[in-house]
């Protein structure tokens, strides 16, 4: 094969790569296959000469590492949360911080509840059933998955706290990028049925 035969099936190759990353389902397969078409466009860069595609793909192979690095380290956060770690630190890009101050309500029973929140630091007190909420915790999760929409309970600090918010729409965009999300979110409204379970069963 000549020197020029090599040079276009590189680009072909290149090519080929591109085109299937519009078939990927996967965010990983999607980026890998991303990553490869860089070094093969690198490759053509260099052997062609050809310094526009060179200087594109130099430029986009690390953003496209970057991006499979976020997409690994979100999954791990995942699976250890699922495993029983419920620190949500590592959900902070995905929502806003917000600061209480201790005896500071964050919302009142009949509320319209467009908001999610996970404490990060300090507790609150559900208002009607006294139950208090730590780390880790999700408060107000009722409501975005109740046809009413309005907060079953009022929340209030029980101590200085940071929590993180997070709208309905957040939280569809985090599980649409990681189905992993919907299991952890699983988790915590289930432990939360199960302690109020508990605590009407003590009552009896």
């Amino acid at each position: 094969m000549t020197f020029q035969g090599v040079v276009l099936l590189l680009g072909y190759l290149a090519s080929a790569l591109v085109f299937a990353t519009f078939f990927m389902r996967s965010r990983t397969r999607l980026r890998q296959v991303a990553i490869a078409s860089n070094i093969a466009f690198i490759t053509y860069g260099i052997v062609g000469d050809v310094i526009p595609v060179l200087t594109l793909h130099v430029l986009l192979l690390p953003l496209n590492i970057w991006r499979l690095w976020e997409i690994g380290e979100t999954r791990k956060a995942i699976a250890a949360a699922i495993k029983g770690d419920l620190q949500v630190d590592w959900l902070a890009p995905y929502g806003t911080t917000i600061a209480l101050s201790r005896g500071e309500h964050l919302f009142a029973q009949g509320d319209v509840g467009d908001t999610t929140y996970f404490i990060l630091t300090g507790t609150l007190q559900l208002v009607e059933s006294g139950i208090l909420l730590g780390p880790g915790s999700l408060v107000g999760e009722m409501a975005l998955f109740s046809p009413q929409g309005r907060r079953t309970q009022g929340a209030v600090a029980s101590s200085d706290a940071r929590l993180l918010g997070m709208s309905q729409e957040e939280l569809l965009t985090l599980y649409r990028r990681h189905p992993e999300f919907g299991v952890y979110l699983l988790r915590l409204v289930t432990g939360r049925l199960l302690e109020n379970n508990q605590r009407l069963q003590a009552v009896k």
